[in-house]
């Protein structure tokens, strides 16, 4: 079975990446309980003692969720204004909130300074960047006596999300992603520059580990989606993918050859498909955990200097966490992601004539056109930039220029006829899944 037709058969909405979100997450979490309890030495040890690959693939893992569920996103949108814009809408209102609420909520309950020293001095400001992505990590005066100072240390990941993000549009413009072969050479390229990097970096440190890593695993967790029809979802090639991520993640040197094997992993668990909990069900709550949690674990080793200790910090931590990020989901990531309505309509103004077609990015396999009988299908329209050059034109009449991708289960001994047993506007793609399914938050 090829992960495309997984992919179907779940259509297009494998609960897996959605349990795997919410279990990485709360690893971080755990994660997090050794700097803020014990200080960054600790932390330090930890990742260089045996248990070094568990803490190393989290973060990898995460990026290689997020590339392949960005890809679909991705071939989804009509232009690269509607696919940036979702990044937007998805990243930055929880983030601008959650810097707001450190700024003039957790600052003034910690800090040493009186309130008007506090916000009158140019760190406060600066902390403000935040909101634009630009990460500061202090506040003045806040947690001074804490094992680590830092009140959004877990930020240290978000400059290099935005590059993956820059990165797969990069590879789009250029016709990199649409052509698998560039797409490949492109993803080799980038290993032999990282891997060369963090041996030859002087300042490399060994516990921790470095960014062009999780970039990697982004690429390759994008290149899996866009090879989907052509590469098997395995249970042994997991197993020994795992194999091979726990033998490199052991040697801090080695650790961006692990980013293609953790991104088959992650890829692997994420298509599976067990029953749907209320708790994955109701929202998406990662990114609240991951926004949130660290400061929330910095106020709890302030509130209590005589505990701390891991497991008091996660105790203690776990349920306010999940609280705020409960309402972070619902009060504003879910309401900020309901304004892509305003950016269709922005979209549609700015460039009219790629309006006319929801088509895919990037086709799918030539054996799965031939056996639909449309070339349309074939040679989906695609833009190159925000306002679209195409790369085809098909007039209205063409099933397949303004309607969707119906499954045909793979097996049927005969795919339906273009227009057969269907409504106008749709077509008939054997083993592929709707292009306009797998809606995640993550878009």
């Amino acid at each position: 079975m090829m992960l495309s037709e997984q992919l179907a058969a779940t259509r297009g909405r494998p609960a897996g990446f959605d349990y795997l979100r919410i279990g990485l997450a709360a690893m971080i979490v755990v994660w997090h309980t050794a700097i803020t309890s014990y200080g960054t030495e600790t932390q330090t040890a930890l990742a260089l003692g045996p248990s070094r690959p568990i803490w190393a693939a989290i973060l990898p893992m995460f990026f290689a969720l997020s590339g392949f569920l960005v890809s679909g996103s991705l071939e989804r949108s009509r232009t690269l204004i509607s696919f940036l814009g979702l990044r937007v809408l998805r990243i930055f209102p929880a983030l601008a909130v959650e810097s707001l609420i450190a700024m003039l909520v957790i600052g003034p309950l910690f800090t040493a300074y009186a309130l008007d020293l506090y916000v009158t001095d140019p760190v406060f400001q600066r902390y403000a960047l935040n909101m634009l992505g630009i990460v500061q990590y202090d506040l003045p005066g806040v947690f001074l006596t804490n094992p680590a100072t830092q009140v959004n240390a877990q930020l240290w990941t978000l400059p290099f999300e935005l590059k993956c993000y820059i990165a797969i549009a990069l590879f789009y413009i250029f016709q990199m992603y649409r052509v698998p072969a560039l797409f490949v050479f492109g993803c080799i390229a980038l290993q032999i520059a990282a891997s060369a990097w963090i041996v030859l970096d002087p300042q490399q440190d060994e516990g921790i580990l470095r960014g062009p890593v999780l970039v990697l695993a982004f690429l390759y967790g994008s290149l899996l989606y866009r090879l989907r029809d052509r590469l098997p979802w395995s249970p042994a090639l997991c197993v020994a993918a795992a194999l091979v991520s726990l033998v490199l993640l052991y040697m801090p040197l080695a650790n961006s050859l692990a980013a293609l094997p953790l991104a088959y992993v992650t890829v692997y668990l994420g298509l599976t498909n067990p029953p749907r909990s209320s708790l994955v069900s109701s929202g998406d709550y990662s990114y609240g955990i991951f926004l949130y949690g660290f400061p929330i674990q910095q106020a709890v080793s302030a509130t209590l200097p005589d505990l701390r200790f891991w497991w008091v910090n996660l105790f203690v931590a776990t349920p306010i966490i999940c609280l705020v990020a409960y309402g972070s989901w619902h009060l504003i990531e879910k309401k900020a992601l309901r304004l892509r309505g305003y950016l269709t309509r922005f979209e549609a103004g700015a460039c009219p004539t790629t309006t006319a077609s929801r088509a895919s990015m990037a086709a799918p396999s030539p054996p799965a056109c031939r056996a639909a009988g449309s070339r349309a299908a074939c040679s989906r329209p695609t833009s190159y930039a925000p306002c679209a050059r195409r790369a085809a034109r098909f007039p209205p009449s063409d099933p397949c220029t303004n309607g969707v991708i119906r499954v045909v289960p793979p097996g049927s001994r005969r795919p339906p006829a273009p227009n057969e047993g269907k409504a106008p506007g749709t077509c008939a793609v054997p083993g592929a899944f709707s292009i306009h399914s797998a809606r995640t938050s993550s878009e």
